[in-house]
């Protein structure tokens, strides 16, 4: 059986072991206490440095004349800098006139790039040309005095068409602005009934319950009741979930065929509302008119019948 041998890593170059003395430590405990001769236990050398080879001699006093010019060179810029004559302490002459011209061209530079980068008008800052721009300002005019009057605005549909699109988002961007710059707080509501959403100022009353409201399926009177007031019925005023409410609310809707309207703050449900549509409430007195009349017109023909 073969066996495959396993060798260490291994370093030719010599190493100083963490616990060897150094030649000057040793050179001066000669000196001064002397090291013990093996081969004469009675004499004590005093100096080894005649034991070392030519090489370790020529670094030790390579060693020891730059200590010497660097303990010299500290020596005489502590003496310059006592006497106050270090090249550090020198003042030099500087060029005020320059860093000051310096200082103006760059200022000037910077005034005329930043009026050559800032547009002439605000319309240019969001990336329209000016014709645009008075374009979507003079748009957004009969939409604030919609806004302002009560009116709902139809949300405009996404559509596949080019031209579509640009409408849509021609609504979204003066919606937004409307919001941002004039301090109108522009709601989307939408009519459940009829599945249409709309743009309107959120100036709704809200619905205030003297007794809590739960809108689950168990509590669908007081939440019918708290609707047919015509105020807004916040989501956050009942206990359970704007998900639940929201389903139950739907089943009041179809059941009494009320225009229920659900109010968005951004993409949060905030409440409902019921906002009767005159159209329909004229014409469901038309038709009842028309049955009642119908009624009576039986009526009178049983009775003539029977006569």
């Amino acid at each position: 059986m073969i066996r495959e041998q396993i060798f260490t890593d291994m370093s030719c170059y010599p190493k100083v072991s963490d616990t060897a003395t150094p030649i000057d430590a040793v050179e001066w405990f000669a000196k001064n206490v002397g090291i013990t001769n093996l081969d004469d236990p009675s004499v004590k050398i005093k100096t080894i440095i005649d034991d070392v080879n030519e090489c370790e001699l020529a670094r030790q006093k390579a060693r020891k004349e730059r200590e010497a010019k660097a303990q010299d060179a500290f020596l005489d810029a502590m003496f310059n800098l006592n006497n106050g004559t270090a090249e550090l302490r020198q003042k030099g002459d500087r060029t005020k006139p320059a860093a000051k011209q310096l200082k103006v061209a760059k200022k000037v530079a910077k005034k005329v790039a930043k009026k050559v980068a800032k547009p002439t008008t605000r319309g240019r800052a969001l990336g329209f040309k000016a014709g645009e721009y008075k374009e979507a300002k003079a748009r957004r005019v009969p939409i604030v005095a919609k806004l302002k009057a009560g009116e709902f605005i139809e949300v405009l549909q996404q559509d596949e068409s080019i031209e579509r699109q640009r409408e849509y988002s021609q609504q979204y961007s003066d919606i937004s602005h409307i919001r941002s710059n004039l301090g109108l707080k522009v709601a989307r509501v939408r009519c459940n009934q009829r599945g249409v959403s709309f743009y309107a100022i959120d100036a709704f009353p809200r619905y205030e319950s003297e007794v809590a409201i739960s809108g689950t399926i168990s509590d669908k009177n007081l939440l019918l009741q708290a609707l047919l007031s015509r105020e807004l019925v916040l989501a956050s005023d009942l206990t359970c979930s704007a998900k639940v409410a929201s389903r139950n609310v739907m089943s009041i809707m179809r059941k009494h065929d009320l225009d229920i309207y659900t109010v968005f703050s951004g993409s949060t449900t905030e409440g409902w509302i019921f906002i009767p549509n005159k159209e329909k409430q004229q014409a469901k007195i038309h038709d009842l008119g028309d049955m009642l009349q119908a009624l009576d017109h039986l009526k009178d023909k049983k009775e003539k019948a029977g006569q």
